[in-house]
């Protein structure tokens, strides 16, 4: 699982179903992409950051380290 996304979700207070219908993808979906069994779509990443309302930047989210 991508770290700071999961980081982000808890102090953004929104959870994974949630996130999973604000993107508009189904809640086994995102958890797929989550644990990189399935990629994001560039607004996808977009969108995810914009919900998360983080000052991450995408790079950041999306590493691994």
């Amino acid at each position: 699982m991508y770290r700071h996304i999961a980081s982000q979700l808890i102090l953004s207070g929104i959870s994974k179903r949630e996130l999973a219908e604000k993107l508009g993808i189904s809640f086994d979906s995102l958890n797929k992409k989550l644990i990189s069994k399935s990629d994001f779509t560039l607004d996808e990443a977009i969108e995810l950051k914009r919900l998360l309302n983080t000052n991450a930047s995408i790079e950041m989210l999306f590493s691994c380290f």
